[in-house]
């Protein structure tokens, strides 16, 4: 039923050939959780305020990876690119930082 709408991170070219530990995206999501300033994690056109993350949910099934944020509002394309950002420590392209938020 999700065909289409998943992201297979295989065909992303920063990704190819790179395993993705699904533990570092989960940390890094988890790190998100709370009240910030996310605005570099949307489109210039949304409206720049403290938006607040209240939780993550995750599920793993069928080699995928199901992913639920809750939060007050996000910002266009804020989802987006707050997954994409944690896939990107999951594959060790950006460094995890050591200090908890």
């Amino acid at each position: 039923p999700w065909q289409g709408l998943m992201w297979e991170t295989s065909t992303h070219p920063r990704l190819a050939g790179r395993a993705v530990d699904l533990g570092q995206v989960r940390w890094a999501l988890e790190r998100a959780v709370g009240t910030r300033d996310f605005s570099a994690l949307h489109a210039a056109s949304s409206v720049r305020r403290q938006r607040t993350l209240e939780r993550i949910s995750w599920r793993e099934s069928g080699g995928g990876v199901e992913v639920g944020l809750r939060g007050d509002a996000f910002g266009r394309y804020g989802v987006r690119l707050l997954v994409g950002g944690a896939v990107l420590v999951g594959a060790g392209l950006v460094a995890r930082s050591t200090q908890d938020r």
